[in-house]
């Protein structure tokens, strides 16, 4: 076969695998290799040109790696030592034509030839596309848009226009703005206020911390007649004071009224208010007596609450006697706090297991009081 033959299939071998493999190499000359070219504008033409797959060729890639051997041994039915003599006449034919400084013409590749110093020198062909997804697509002519620039007095226009909307808004929502903030400002003012209503102090306020100092109600009604108090000393816990949390633990489903201390709050009563008192007061202690001589066989006791007025205490007995407890007043503590018991027993034993079971349904705050 002559080499001009040779040359022919060889080179049509190239092109046919350079799309599928990616890259070709011709040994000891160089490697055809593909890549991608995004569309692109051309300003001088104008005209868009689809994206497109590129030939480009490394003359740095001259090591073989056996696919065009092999491709061809197989195209002619060859083995592979027969077609690996036949790459290197090919090579051969190659570097003795670019040394003549002839240009090697690779047909839908490009030209590759010398240059005054030895150099590779290659020119793809710009017709050529080797993207599949680009097939069909033709350079396109676009004239670029040329817009006219609005008169002078009609931005002077809109512009005005605009001045005067954007002070129309801020007018609107300055108008609203005032509407709204008297009434946002007395909802907060309503939520945080503390203070004395109708005598009583409120103290399920969300304000916080409260101190609860006695109210003169003489000093209410007069403010320039108060008088200096004495600082108010926290006193140390003690197991008697504390509640059952207001038995919100224990029953999920009863919410109590809010427990104000009235001893605690100064009232300058008329002497009718006094005697009406005492009264009250003797009934009350009476009534206390009752129960405890009732409930003094029994020595110990399930503690549920403690407290200063008596009939605080007397309205969780009768609660605790709604949900089917037997629920006695058990005496009056050592800082004059009214227990009341949500169960008695005679052994501390039977106590202890009461407590547990009672724990165990939520009852967290109960304590045994020996008497």
């Amino acid at each position: 076969m002559e080499e001009g033959e040779l040359y022919t299939e060889i080179t049509k071998l190239i092109v046919d695998l350079l799309p599928s493999s990616g890259c070709m190499i011709i040994p000891d000359v160089g490697g055809f290799i593909t890549y991608n070219v995004s569309a692109r504008i051309d300003q001088t033409s104008n005209r868009i040109y689809p994206p497109s797959g590129r030939v480009g060729f490394n003359s740095a890639l001259k090591v073989n790696d056996g696919l065009l051997a092999s491709h061809y041994a197989l195209l002619k039915g060859i083995s592979y030592p027969q077609a690996l003599d036949k790459i290197q006449r090919f090579t051969f034919y190659c570097i003795s034509e670019l040394n003549a400084g002839k240009i090697l013409h690779f047909a839908s590749l490009g030209n590759l030839r010398h240059d005054n110093t030895k150099n590779l020198i290659f020119e793809p062909d710009p017709h050529t596309n080797f993207l599949d997804d680009a097939f069909g697509l033709a350079p396109v002519s676009a004239m670029p848009v040329r817009r006219k620039l609005a008169e002078v007095g009609s931005m002077a226009h809109n512009r005005k226009h605009f001045s005067r909307f954007r002070t129309h808004n801020v007018a609107e929502g300055l108008k609203w703005t005032l509407m709204i903030l008297p009434i946002l400002l007395l909802a907060l003012y309503s939520v945080y206020q503390t203070g004395v209503l109708d005598g009583v102090v409120n103290y399920s306020s969300l304000g916080g911390n409260i101190s609860q100092q006695p109210i003169d109600e003489k000093a209410i009604s007069n403010p320039y007649t108060i008088e200096p108090r004495i600082p108010h000393i926290e006193k140390k816990f003690q197991p008697e004071e504390y509640s059952l949390n207001r038995i919100h633990d224990a029953f999920t489903d009863t919410v109590f009224p809010v427990i104000v201390l009235n001893a605690d709050i100064m009232r300058i009563s008329s002497s009718k208010e006094k005697s009406q008192d005492r009264f009250d007061e003797y009934n009350a202690k009476v009534s206390v007596t009752d129960e405890n001589s009732m409930a003094s066989s029994q020595r110990f006791h399930l503690i549920a609450g403690c407290f200063k007025d008596i009939n605080n205490a007397y309205r969780l007995r009768d609660e605790l006697r709604q949900k089917g407890f037997d629920a006695t007043l058990a005496g009056t503590s050592s800082l004059g706090l009214t227990r009341v018991s949500i169960a008695s027993f005679f052994s501390k034993q039977d106590a202890q297991h009461a407590l547990n079971e009672f724990k165990t349904k939520s009852f967290q705050d109960l304590w045994i009081l020996k008497i």
